[in-house]
């Protein structure tokens, strides 16, 4: 009785692909846009798993992301403190399509977990 030695199975990037062709080129997901948090969400809970980030970087992933980055931080912003005292961050920008702070919080995390597999 010989032993059948299973491969370890090949990672299927169908879906990765498919939110990388949505968030890098359809029209609906602009800077802040519901599909693009959702994307940016979805890759940073992805690229926890090496396979992922080189993946991300085969696609040139990393350019479209330090882009979004340097929007998002191009913004001029100042502190201010509404009646209840807490302080909150205003942002202003010239564009009418401001970034998100939650595709800032997704993408940063995104690109933490890119440098931390590398």
């Amino acid at each position: 009785m010989g032993s059948t030695a299973t491969k370890p199975a090949q990672a299927d990037f169908k879906i990765l692909g498919k939110i990388l062709e949505i968030i890098t080129k359809h029209d609906e997901c602009v800077d802040g846009s519901v599909p693009q948090r959702f994307c940016l969400a979805i890759l940073q809970k992805m690229s926890i798993k090496e396979e992922v980030v080189e993946y991300l970087f085969k696609e040139s992933f990393l350019d479209w992301l330090l882009t979004l980055l340097e929007k998002a931080t191009s913004k001029k912003s100042t502190l201010t403190a509404p009646r209840g005292g807490t302080s909150t961050l205003n942002q202003t920008d010239s564009s009418p399509n401001g970034i998100h702070v939650f595709c800032l919080d997704f993408a940063s995390a995104l690109l933490a977990n890119i440098f931390h597999s590398y």
